[in-house]
C-alpha cells in the first residue's frame, strides 16, 4: 500500500505519465519460457509463448486472464509487446522452442482494487465471476488453490464443499452455503470468494465464485500448480479428424481437464481381391478388384502382384480388373494392394487353383 501511495504521489509532483507511473516490476528481471509454458505474472493474468518462427525472428505470445485468451500477437525480437495499459513485455532471445523476456511490467490498477479493498489484491475472472465444477480444482495465486469436493443440490440453501491448499498442503476444509462467503483468515493470510449460485454442467454440477480478493501480502505471482499433462490414446478417425482425452496429473489433484487434442487423419481403404477361383491352364482368368473401397470416397490405385506359385505375368496388373492365363497348373496366390490419394494402403490376397484342361 505504501508503494502504490509513493507512486501516486511521483505523479503529482513530478507529472510522470499515468501509464507508465502506474506500472509495477513483476518479481523476476528476467524469464525464460519454454512453449506453452503459461507464466502467471499477478491478478489472474497470465502470458504463454505458443509459436516459434526462428527464420522471421518473432514469437506468438498469447495473453490471458483466468485462463481466458484476451489477446494473441506475434513479436519481433527486440520489441516490446503490450497489452493495454495492463501488462508489457520485451523479447530479449528466441530459439527453436523457448524465449527469453526482460523488463516485464505489470499495471498496478490490474493488481490492486483500491477504491474497495486497498489491503487486498483481486483476483478477477471474465465478468467478476468465476465457474468451478466439482473436482475442479481453481489455482487462486501465491500457492494457494481452492478445489470444490462436490456440491449438495438438495440442500436449502444449496450447499459447496470447499478445500484450500497451500502448495499442495490443505489448509482449510470447509462447507459454504450459497449465498454466504467462503472466507479463510489465517497467519496473516485472508482469502474470501461469494458463492454466488449452482447450476448443472454437461457432467457434472457446477457453481460460480464472485469478488474473490486475496490478502496484498500474498505473493501472486506464482500458482502452486505444475500442470503434468498426460493424454490418453487417440480416438477412431471420423471426418478425417481424431481426437483425444487428456488429464492434468499434476502435483496435486488429477483435474483441470483441457478441451480434447484434434489431429488430421486418414482411414485407409479396404481392398478386395474377390473370392478364391479355381480354373484350368491356358484358360483366361479374370482378377477383379472392383469391391475394393475407400471411406473417404477417394480415388484408389490399383496394383495386383504374384506372391506364389508357377511363373506368370499380368496382362494390366495396375488396373482395377487384370488378367492372367496359368501356363501350368499349381496354386497361384495373388495380391491386390490399393492406395488411395494421401498414401495409406491396404492388401487382399486370392488364390486361383489351376488344373491341367
Amino acid at each position: 500500500m505504501r508503494k502504490i501511495l509513493l507512486v501516486i504521489l511521483s505523479i503529482i509532483l513530478l507529472n510522470i505519465p499515468l501509464a507508465s507511473a502506474l506500472a509495477v516490476p513483476i518479481g523476476e528481471p528476467e524469464k525464460i519460457l519454454n512453449k506453452d509454458e503459461v507464466w502467471y505474472v499477478g491478478g489472474g493474468y497470465s502470458i504463454t509463448p505458443k509459436v516459434f518462427d526462428t527464420v522471421a525472428n518473432k514469437v506468438t505470445l498469447t495473453f490471458r486472464i483466468d485462463n481466458n485468451e484476451l489477446d494473441s500477437t506475434a513479436v519481433s525480437l527486440g520489441d516490446t509487446y503490450t497489452y493495454e495499459d495492463i501488462f508489457s513485455t520485451k523479447v530479449d532471445s528466441i530459439s527453436n522452442s523457448s524465449v527469453k523476456l526482460k523488463n516485464s511490467l505489470i499495471g498496478a490498477s490490474a493488481i490492486l482494487d483500491t477504491d474497495s479493498a486497498p489491503d487486498m489484491v483481486r483476483i478477477y475472472s471474465i465478468g467478476g465471476k468465476k465457474a468451478l465444477s466439482v473436482g475442479e480444482v481453481w489455482e487462486i495465486s501465491g500457492g494457494y488453490s481452492l478445489l470444490v469436493q462436490s456440491i449438495d443440490m438438495r440442500a436449502s440453501p444449496r450447499q459447496a464443499w470447499f478445500t484450500l491448499r497451500k502448495n499442495c498442503v490443505k489448509v482449510d476444509d470447509v462447507v459454504v452455503a450459497q449465498g454466504q462467503y467462503y472466507n479463510y483468515s489465517k497467519y496473516g493470510t485472508t482469502i474470501q470468494a461469494y458463492f454466488d449460485t449452482t447450476f448443472a454442467g454437461a457432467t457434472s454440477n457446477m457453481l460460480q465464485l464472485k469478488n474473490t480478493t486475496v490478502s496484498s501480502n500474498i505473493d501472486v505471482y506464482y500458482p502452486s500448480r505444475t500442470e503434468n499433462w498426460t493424454c490418453g490414446p487417440w480416438f477412431s478417425c471420423v471426418n478425417k479428424n481424431q481426437t483425444r482425452v487428456c488429464v492434468d496429473y499434476s502435483n496435486c489433484d488429477p483435474a483441470m481437464n483441457k478441451p480434447n487434442e484434434t489431429q488430421k487423419c486418414n482411414n485407409p481403404p479396404t481392398a478386395n481381391a474377390g473370392p478364391d477361383q479355381t480354373s484350368t491352364t491356358d484358360i483366361l482368368v479374370i482378377l477383379d478388384g472392383t469391391a475394393s473401397s475407400d471411406p473417404e470416397n477417394m480415388t484408389l490405385i490399383y496394383l495386383w502382384s504374384q506372391v506364389s506359385g508357377p511363373a506368370m505375368e499380368f496382362s494390366n496388373p495396375v488396373s482395377l480388373i487384370a488378367t492372367f492365363t496359368p501356363p501350368e497348373p499349381g496354386e497361384y496366390v495373388l495380391n491386390l494392394t490399393v492406395r488411395d490419394d494421401e498414401g495409406a494402403t491396404s492388401s487382399d490376397a486370392i488364390t486361383i487353383y489351376v488344373e491341367n484342361m
